[in-house]
């Protein structure tokens, strides 16, 4: 994409690449300069961008030829709590929230439990986040940035079994009457996230 803009428009940008130096599901697939930067703590919690400690030049793969890029950017291993991983609080823009369900799927079957924005309502809306649960597990716990937020859990038909409304801030969404009418709840626990 970068030599495409250049092409257009004959600035030169700045090319990062976040792809090569980050973990893999499995730590035989990742790069031996990246498990050599994270065993030796050069990378920690943020994403890093290595320099050489004398000659101060920026570090580049041995892989070199293959990139076409300035920066090579080494992302942290994830760390998880309540199941989630806690780079998705992005930087604390994000808060945990527990879902408040007592429905579990049958045996062999999940759940999916997705928040949304309220304001998006159409069937293509993204999920702000979604955590896929099963009979046996925790409440998923969604990571949920502020303002007023659609709950809802689905099965694996699509088909949706419960919402709820996480209002966080001032509401410009649905009237107390409105939202009695779609028996939807409002969250009114003052002290959750």
């Amino acid at each position: 994409m970068a030599l495409a803009f250049q092409a257009l428009t004959k600035i030169e940008p700045l090319c990062i690449d976040q792809t090569m130096m980050t973990e893999h599901g499995q730590r035989e697939k990742e790069s031996a300069e990246y498990q050599y930067a994270v065993e030796r703590g050069l990378v920690k919690e943020t994403a890093t961008v290595l320099r050489h400690q004398t000659t101060k030049e920026w570090f580049e793969p041995s892989t070199r030829e293959e990139i076409v890029c300035d920066l090579v950017l080494f992302h942290a291993r994830s760390r998880y709590e309540n199941g989630r991983p806690t780079w998705m609080s992005l930087g604390g823009r994000r808060s945990p929230h527990i879902v408040r369900t007592e429905l579990r799927p049958s045996p062999g079957s999940t759940y999916l439990a997705q928040a949304l924005y309220e304001k998006e309502r159409d069937i293509d809306a993204v999920p702000i986040d979604q955590m896929e649960y099963g009979p046996d597990g925790p409440i998923p716990t969604l990571l949920l940035p502020a303002g007023d937020i659609r709950v809802r859990i689905v099965n694996a038909s699509g088909q949706t079994l419960q919402q709820y409304f996480k209002w966080r801030g001032t509401s410009k969404g649905l009237s107390q009457e409105e939202r009695r009418a779609e028996r939807l709840a409002p969250d009114t626990e003052p002290n959750e996230s």
